[in-house]
């Protein structure tokens, strides 16, 4: 890990709630806790329950722009949207190490959480990242690299409609939780965007919108804010599930042992030693 030149400090709460009791808590009907972690700007006092970046491509017609967005601390489980930082430029090398130095300005070597991965169109210049990543990387420690993936939003042909549309429900209305006061660059953008005329949207003109909108959309569909660790898989009930989920968790910690149901119902383990077979019974006399 480099030095670290991050403003961005993580910050553990005391009392943790397991993922697998948040998760029982929404199945329930209540609302799920936030994420106990959270990130304080040391510059500013800020605290933010998830920070996340995209950035999207220059183009003939307007500049590449990158957007880091966060999810300002809160106890109110609606939540609101924050541009802590914008930038734009036409040249795509300046792009791409803009890109590297706000990550690691903004948390990137301070939790694994953090801008893993990257949003962005990431297939539109390939061979471009790959040289780029070439030239930052040191030593083969691929962890300084640069890989961004494209949110799951692009597959769709409508894709550019589906963010426009995402952004302007997050700024209008009774609703509204996203801000953009000190986003001079973004608040122009979407000023200029023809809100009632979608004929008019291209995302190749509007490279600002894209890169808000990834942000914005990826926010929205994972709301990572509200999860910190895997989803426990459920245990199986069935006698037969029960051996086959049993042999499968034995099988990845201890090698290839078998383990089998005698006749009574009894879950014995079975393994051979250098002087023979042993049989012993795990689940009772």
């Amino acid at each position: 890990m480099p030095k670290s030149t991050s403003i961005i400090k993580k910050i553990a709460e005391k009392h943790f709630i397991p993922t697998y009791q948040r998760r029982l808590t929404a199945l329930f009907g209540y609302k799920p806790e936030r994420n106990p972690n959270f990130y304080r700007n040391k510059l500013t006092g800020e605290e933010y329950s998830f920070i996340t970046g995209a950035s999207a491509w220059p183009d003939k017609a307007a500049p590449g722009f990158i957007v880091i967005l966060a999810v300002p601390k809160s106890t109110d489980h609606k939540p609101t949207f924050s541009v802590v930082e914008e930038y734009e430029t036409d040249n795509i090398s300046v792009l791409l190490r803009k890109c590297v130095e706000l990550r690691d300005k903004w948390g990137y070597w301070e939790c694994p959480r953090l801008f893993r991965p990257w949003h962005c169109d990431s297939e539109k210049y390939i061979q471009l990242l790959t040289d780029f990543n070439i030239s930052i990387n040191k030593k083969d420690d691929f962890e300084h690299g640069f890989y961004p993936a494209p949110p799951t939003v692009l597959e769709d042909p409508n894709c550019f409609n589906i963010i426009v549309r995402q952004i302007y429900a997050v700024l209008d209305g009774k609703k509204k939780s996203l801000a953009l006061d000190d986003a001079n660059l973004l608040r122009n953008h979407v000023l200029n965007l023809r809100k009632n005329d979608p004929k008019t949207w291209k995302d190749e003109k509007h490279p600002a919108i894209m890169a808000l909108g990834m942000a914005i959309h990826v926010l929205l569909e994972q709301q990572p804010w509200l999860d910190d660790g895997e989803i426990p898989q459920t245990v199986p009930t069935d006698l037969e599930e029960v051996a086959e989920h049993e042999e499968i968790i034995t099988n990845r910690y201890f090698g290839q042992d078998e383990y089998d149901f005698d006749a009574d119902g009894e879950y014995e383990y079975e393994y051979e030693e250098d002087q023979g077979e042993e049989h012993v019974s795990i689940m009772g006399e």
